[in-house]
């Protein structure tokens, strides 16, 4: 039985993860102001909640259980590491809803700064009118703004993802491109487990992601890319960043946007895993010169930080990188890991990753429209693995709600027939299905450009006679 601390003993009390903090500092929480935080601050200190509690846990978890994650999470080797994480997930939640009832308090578009005679720039209205004449204080009149997810909710696009609108070109079981000639000669991915290679299992000694895993992969088979790779003929073997190589894979599992942002600390590795930051970084510390226009660079990572995600993007423009591909998110309330959480997470799971795939969009046109030398393909992850569900018949995936490996001591003998390999990854089928849509997407983009070349040519030759 864990023994309560005598908080008479201290200078100082423990908060119940092992760290000390000054006393003085719950006091100068203002009750009105944070009267929450200032109970949890109490709590937290008093004689209530043990003395470090979460690292005794995890000698006993570590005792006990070796070899095996807790909570069921291939993130979280032990308790500390979980309720981290958990609560780093409640922050980006919680910032997350405000800042997306921020943006949707823009109205239909963003307001330039004010002027002296008070007037806002309406993106709506296409001209200057007064900064009170504006969609977001009409619905905060009108009383529609009280809570984040009604108002947000109204300038979130579910139309382009809703499978039985779907252009033919959507289907996951029928798309519109054949073969075509590449217009990228190798890739560069950065992101995480669901682009990783093997990057996490040379760094962990090969024990992660696990027994199930086929060489290094979170899945039971290739990944989304390298299907890619084999649709266009190109050498289809991605070389993990650990090994070198002309297809550079620097995608880790677990790992973030930003590590200033949420930092992603592996027990196993005890150390941070490199963030999509910190993979840019490096892929272009290894460069001799600039970039080559054509190579495809990838970027596929959470939702941890679209901003960030825009970030790198121009990073790697001001390196000489002219092709990207941008994956968005997919519905996380309808994966499998979602049967683990309570309603109120998968309301939160549901808000987040569709605002989330709005801005991102937003800010990939955007980008990609002020750069035209620039070509950004949108691999919409989202609308594939939601056809995969609509259409799992004429896919062939019965079973899309369950993970064939619940855990590595389960083992899966109809593989081919599952969506997901763990809680948190596809099965090898479910990642063809998702390079489908890549592949359409780039198919599109291609296709878009030579229409525009041959008007452009066009227009060209009447003006010169």
């Amino acid at each position: 039985m864990l023994e309560l601390r005598n908080t008479t003993a201290l200078t100082s009390p423990k908060l119940g993860y092992g760290k000390t903090i000054d006393s003085n500092n719950i006091h100068n929480i203002k009750a009105t102001t944070f009267p929450h935080a200032l109970k949890m601050a109490n709590r937290a200190s008093s004689d209530e909640v043990p003395s470090n509690i979460l690292e005794r846990a995890n000698d006993i978890w570590r005792r006990q259980h070796p070899t095996e994650n807790f909570g069921l999470s291939y993130k979280s080797p032990d308790p500390s590491t979980y309720y981290t994480q958990q609560f780093g997930r409640d922050i980006c939640f919680a910032t997350g809803s405000a800042g997306l009832e921020a943006i949707s308090l823009l109205g239909d578009g963003p307001l330039i700064k004010s002027s002296r005679n008070n007037t806002c720039y309406n993106d709506a209205l296409n001209l200057f009118t007064n900064c009170t004449d504006t969609n977001a204080f009409r619905r905060i009149n009108e009383g529609n703004a009280e809570s984040s997810q009604p108002t947000m909710l109204t300038h979130v696009s579910t139309y382009a993802h809703s499978p039985e609108n779907l252009t033919p070109s959507g289907f996951c079981d029928r798309h519109t491109y054949t073969k075509f000639t590449s217009p990228f000669t190798d890739l560069a991915v950065f992101g995480d487990s669901f682009s990783d290679v093997g990057n996490i299992y040379n760094v962990s000694n090969d024990t992660q992601p696990g027994v199930w895993s086929y060489n290094g992969r979170y899945s039971d088979g290739r990944v989304w890319e390298e299907y890619l790779l084999q649709f266009f003929d190109l050498p289809d073997r991605m070389t993990p960043s650990t090994e070198g190589g002309l297809n550079h894979d620097h995608a880790f599992g677990g790992a973030t946007a930003d590590n200033s942002y949420i930092d992603a600390f592996s027990t196993y590795l005890n150390d941070s895993v490199p963030s999509v930051k910190d993979q840019v970084t490096e892929y272009i510390d290894n460069q001799k010169g600039d970039l080559s226009p054509d190579r495809l660079h990838v970027i596929y990572v959470g939702y941890n930080d679209y901003w960030c995600i825009v970030q790198q993007v121009d990073t790697l423009y001001q390196k000489g990188a002219r092709q990207f591909l941008i994956g968005n998110v997919p519905n996380m309330s309808s994966w499998a890991e979602a049967s683990l959480q309570p309603q109120d997470v998968l309301d939160s799971y549901d808000v987040l990753v569709r605002g989330h795939n709005e801005v991102l969009s937003r800010l990939v046109a955007g980008f990609e429209s002020s750069h035209d030398d620039t070509i950004i393909y949108e691999q919409d992850n989202f609308g594939a693995f939601e056809c995969l569900d609509s259409n799992k018949d004429f896919v062939g995936i019965n079973n899309i709600k369950d993970p064939c490996h619940p855990t590595q001591d389960d083992s899966c003998e109809s593989i081919f027939s599952y969506k997901f390999w763990d809680y948190y990854h596809p099965t090898t089928h479910a990642h063809h299905v998702a390079s489908t849509f890549a592949i359409q997407s780039i198919h599109d983009k291609v296709m878009e450009r030579k229409t525009t070349s041959k008007r452009y040519i066009k227009t060209s030759l009447r003006k010169r006679h």
